[in-house]
């Protein structure tokens, strides 16, 4: 008998309507285990070199892992995974709330979609039973509209949508997992898009099967008993992730005016303990089995529509930051409207943000030409204008217009304009950057923007001040040999090697499909409660080597996808603009180091078992992983065994 996993991963074509099952051996499980590396396996496997993303030779794969849907913590996330449509290169995107651990309860690990419909089709999973219905009537919806319609028809089902921008193929599309769950990230709307896929419904009664019920029990018990002694999961709990925003203000690393400013005047109205001071806030919500209550329901008189209330999900710092500061925006309603806006349009809010961000400064250089300068200046998109950040929007989720172009994301565009906006255009392998600041106490995420398989994401490390004095987080991190402070702003081979064992531990985390709030670094749960629950939930007996190398095996098989898909160490730097001073506040006058980022980047694939020169994992690497079969490849064994 499997214990946490279900041992069943299910194939739906949607051009030929044919299902089928896979059932994997527990050596597959133990190796792969879920979320990003059960995808990358999939990817790697079957799908062929350089097709486009938004074909439908694509594959669409969504997982969860054997610890989902266990009753403890942070343990309610999914993955989906495909070729992003973004970055040309390996796309991934998690959320929480319900969806994966519901599909854990009808009966799958996974879901893996192959082929295109004809016509828009929803698929429904019920307890093992599949059925692929028409969409016709959903298409054209938002998000919220989507969810409702059909959990009204399937009573306690979860339901995993897209908006119009899916539907259009931005390539920056969100899928919506459920009314506070985003799969923001890479643009995967836009691949279900393409397959005229509007929705997965999963409704399912089964029980997970558990190797040691009573420890989870206890260890969840201990949890919901401790975790408010976590700042960080205390801020959670009062407001979300939107409590953080004062905190980078003063820090000097909340990006403003294009990530040009460390600062911006008003932030505090974009805080989270602002909206609840005023009564904003009027709701608190958990993820499957989670005490913290970290989503937040706010309702507001929209600013842009008279005599219109808005109930939406609260907007998390990282929207917060691209749709607000960076936008130079901090009146709170307009930052709310225009969030809520991107989720039932599906958008993801950080690229979207960036997007904006960039063509606001475009504008004010006078960088634009034709029709776009005519549209842009009509509107008056400039820095602070929330209503024509609002007009954008839509013409995004819709392809109209300006927006046909601006759907392209920020890389593109930058090609469109020339390369008088190539110092500004914030992207890493052309996804948009999040909104951590490396100049601002943060140097760590500037090797993990360089470095990050996705491109400009943020979940690679912990924030580098937290390490800088005798912290919880530095403490949390002794068991893996991490024991000396290390200052917010060094960017030596300490840091580095600080940064590979918390991005590997991050990568565990994401195979597992575990919030990166409930544990190491310096969270709640601490190293030796993660090892247990694994251990108590599927019988294995494992132990940090281990469970090492699966973050390393999923960060491997990443590298290796981009590497096939043509990417070499020469994407894995930086715009510009991180490289020159940054201004305002205290953090103003730092930079990133060339010198020091491009000696980080090779003492990270140093460390990772990858060529120093050139980033590619070693003959010897890909064997200790149990990977050698990505050299049946041809392009990855050319690229491993070139001297």
């Amino acid at each position: 008998m499997p214990y946490g996993y279900r041992g069943r991963i299910l194939h739906i074509n949607l051009a030929s309507g044919e299902t089928w099952e896979e059932r994997p051996t527990e050596v597959f499980y133990r190796k792969y285990v879920g979320g990003r590396s059960l995808g990358l396996y999939y990817l790697l496997k079957f799908l062929p070199p350089g097709i486009d993303p938004l074909s439908p030779e694509n594959l669409l794969v969504l997982a969860t892992s054997p610890t989902v849907g266990a009753p403890f913590p942070g343990n309610a996330r999914h993955s989906v995974v495909a070729k992003s449509p973004l970055t040309l290169g390996f796309g991934e995107s998690e959320a929480g709330g319900f969806w994966g651990p519901e599909l854990k309860k009808a009966g799958y690990d996974a879901v893996v979609i192959h082929g295109a419909a004809k016509q828009p089709i929803y698929v429904v999973i019920d307890d093992g039973d599949v059925e692929l219905l028409s969409a016709q009537h959903l298409w054209g919806k938002g998000t919220q509209e989507t969810r409702e319609l059909l959990q009204q028809h399937y009573d306690k089902a979860q339901v995993l949508c897209i908006g119009p921008a899916g539907e259009h193929l931005v390539r920056y599309a969100s899928i919506s997992a459920g009314p506070h769950d985003m799969h923001g990230r890479m643009g995967l709307g836009a691949v279900m898009g393409s397959k005229n896929l509007k929705a997965i419904v999963v409704r399912g009664t089964k029980a997970i099967n558990l190797y040691d019920p009573e420890t989870v029990k206890e260890l969840a018990k201990w949890f919901a008993q401790h975790f408010k002694a976590d700042p960080t999961n205390r801020l959670l709990n009062e407001t979300g992730t939107a409590g953080a925003v004062e905190l980078y203000n003063e820090l000097g690393s909340l990006p403003a005016f294009n990530f040009r400013y460390g600062t911006i005047e008003g932030a505090e109205k974009l805080s989270g303990y602002t909206w609840r001071s005023k009564g904003l806030i009027i709701g608190a919500h958990s993820c499957f089995a989670c005490p913290v209550a970290c989503r937040k329901t706010v309702r507001f008189e929209s600013p842009f529509e008279k005599d219109r209330w808005i109930t939406s999900h609260s907007a998390e710092y990282e929207s917060l930051a691209a749709l607000g500061s960076n936008c130079g925006i901090t009146e709170e309603r307009e930052l709310l409207a225009l969030t809520a806006l991107c989720d039932d349009l599906g958008l993801d809010t950080i690229s979207t943000g960036d997007v904006i961000a960039f063509l606001m400064e475009c504008v004010e250089r006078k960088l634009l030409k034709g029709k776009m300068w005519e549209e842009l200046q009509k509107a008056k998109l400039t820095f602070g204008n929330a209503s024509a950040a609002h007009w954008l929007i839509k013409k995004i989720a819709y392809r109209e217009g300006v927006g046909r172009l601006a759907a392209e994301g920020v890389k593109k565009l930058c090609e469109m304009i020339g390369s008088a906006a190539k110092s500004f255009a914030m992207h890493v392998k052309g996804e948009e950057i999040a909104l951590q600041e490396p100049r601002g106490q943060k140097i760590g995420a500037a090797l993990g923007y360089a470095v990050a398989p996705h491109g400009g994401d943020h979940i690679q490390m912990e924030h580098d001040y937290t390490f800088a004095t005798e912290s919880p987080f530095l403490q949390s991190m002794e068991p893996f040999g991490i024991i000396e402070p290390i200052p917010p702003m060094d960017l030596g081979p300490k840091k580095v090697r600080l940064f590979v064992m918390n991005q590997i531990l991050w990568s565990l985390y994401n195979v597992f499909d575990i919030c990166i709030f409930v544990g190491p670094p310096g969270h709640t749960y601490r190293p030796d409660h993660l090892l247990t629950i694994i251990r108590a939930v599927t019988g294995w007996k494992t132990s940090w080597v281990e469970l090492f190398d699966i973050g390393r095996r999923s960060l491997t098989m990443a590298r290796c996808f981009n590497l096939r898909e043509g990417f070499s160490a020469k994407d894995d730097w930086l715009p510009d603009r991180f490289f020159e001073p940054l201004k305002g506040g205290a953090s103003a006058g730092n930079s990133v180091p060339r010198k020091e980022l491009k000696r980080a980047v090779k003492i990270y694939y140093s460390l990772m078992g990858w060529n120093p020169i050139n980033g590619v994992p070693t003959e010897a690497t890909l064997y200790y992983l149990d990977l050698d079969w990505l050299l049946d490849d041809p392009k990855i064994r050319d690229l491993v065994t070139r001297r």
